[in-house]
């Protein structure tokens, strides 16, 4: 199985993430975060071109072998819509249903929508590093995107920080154009990222070329205004 990209702890595969989570027995990622394609999507929404998406019982199976890959400590996040997280959460038995709050107006005819679920599934023995973040993560989506539904950094770096150690492993089965991996490159975690299209192995790569050339140290290099002490100050805290 060889990489599409593997450099300073970070790996990229191509290909199916059916065919390839089962090599990576052993390997004990520390966490699990992914946008998986589920088939609710609103595509109207992007002039990027979508992608092959999979029905309800497919992602339950894949989320179940991914979530097989986790040491007794990990933790599962898994992003999704109120409709296809309706459908597919169940299965998950998450110990929290977290907020991403977008902070605008998105698509949707019957309220529309301004956030999305992430379903937080720990492992028994996983430990949360500030026990005292409240459950919405406000951030803006990304513009502009080179992925049709790519993340925020700032979220992806917030569930990161909270649910790893540096030098840890992160695994994003469904990885897109890359952005768990770089948030994981920047806060100092090795990453491993599978995805299908080549289109967006190819962004990934070159996100992280250009990540990799910065003169900052990636567990120093500054995210701007989407940077840890700005959106930490982001995150739901209880009231005082």
């Amino acid at each position: 199985m060889n990489p599409h990209y593997d450099q300073a702890g970070i790996t990229i595969y191509r290909g199916d993430c059916r065919k390839i989570l089962p090599h990576l027995h052993g390997r004990d990622p520390a966490v699990i975060i992914t946008d998986p394609p589920y088939h609710w999507r609103d595509r109207h929404h992007s002039s990027l071109e979508w992608f092959q998406v999979l029905e309800d019982n497919d992602l339950e199976i894949v989320l179940a072998q991914a979530r097989r890959l986790l040491p007794s400590d990990g933790a599962l996040y898994v992003f999704m819509d109120f409709r296809a997280g309706l459908s597919v959460f169940p299965s998950l038995t998450p110990a929290n249903v977290l907020v991403w709050d977008k902070g605008r107006i998105g698509e949707g005819d019957a309220w529309c929508r301004m956030h999305e679920w992430i379903a937080y599934c720990p492992e028994p023995a996983h430990r949360l590093r500030n026990r005292s973040y409240g459950d919405i993560i406000r951030s803006a989506p990304p513009r502009p995107k080179q992925h049709p539904t790519e993340k925020p950094i700032a979220v992806l770096s917030a569930l990161i920080e909270n649910s790893t150690d540096p030098g840890d492993l992160v695994l994003d089965p469904f990885m897109g154009s890359g952005s768990t991996l770089l948030a994981a490159y920047s806060l100092g975690r090795r990453a491993i990222g599978i995805e299908i299209e080549e289109q967006y192995c190819e962004v990934a790569a070159t996100r992280l070329a250009d990540l990799a050339g910065s003169k900052s140290p990636p567990h120093r290099r500054s995210l701007g205004s989407s940077g840890t002490a700005s959106r930490m100050s982001r995150i739901g805290r209880p009231a005082s």
